[in-house]
């Protein structure tokens, strides 16, 4: 069983984006404040991201946020692997990092497990509700590394130029772009079933 773990362990961070760097705050980042939820609500395409262990060869990757009358946010993303013909899918909830906040930053703590979202960990640096999203992710590892994630999203499934040069931008000054991993959303392959 331990023998199990560890390689379930290394399988995760051998599919992540590992930095020998701490994590940047997101303040340090820029995290977009005066953030409306409600306008962040809907479907929005996967344009890029940093591989995660658990978006492993996903494509066709889409996202729809939709309020829960708690007030938090559930969380419904679908890829379909196409080397294998495979879709997946994960349900979780989302709620604001820090609620009583003004004005309100775009941080919310996302778990896709029975338990109670309880860590900031997906923080809006930029979007204008209607394009675009550029979404960052950071957990501290020992030995001053850090497991890093990233997400560009789309409301359509290309971005116009405007919208491109801007993520550029975000991309130059926050990440690295070497690093970045490019989502097929080709309606042929992908088909609009998701």
């Amino acid at each position: 069983m331990k023998y199990l773990v560890a390689i379930l362990i290394f399988a995760a961070f051998a599919n992540s984006e590992i930095f020998d760097r701490p994590c940047r705050t997101p303040q340090e980042l820029g995290v977009k404040t005066g953030f409306q939820p409600v306008a962040y609500l809907g479907i929005w395409y996967e344009i890029e991201r940093y591989e995660q262990f658990f978006q492993a060869g996903g494509d066709c990757v889409r996202a729809q946020y939709t309020l829960n009358g708690d007030g938090s946010i559930n969380v419904f993303n679908t890829a379909f692997v196409i080397e294998n013909a495979t879709r997946i899918e994960a349900e979780g909830i989302a709620r604001i990092s820090f609620p009583d906040e003004e004005p309100l930053r775009a941080q919310l703590n996302v778990t896709f497990d029975a338990n109670q979202p309880n860590l900031s960990n997906y923080w809006v640096l930029s979007t204008d509700y209607s394009n675009y999203a550029f979404v960052v992710s950071c957990m501290n590892l020992q030995d001053n590394r850090s497991l890093e994630s990233f997400w560009l999203l789309s409301r359509s499934f290309t971005l116009s130029p405007t919208i491109r040069a801007r993520a550029d931008e975000l991309i130059a000054r926050n990440l690295e772009a070497s690093r970045i991993r490019k989502t097929n959303q080709d309606n042929q392959i992908c088909g609009r079933e998701f």
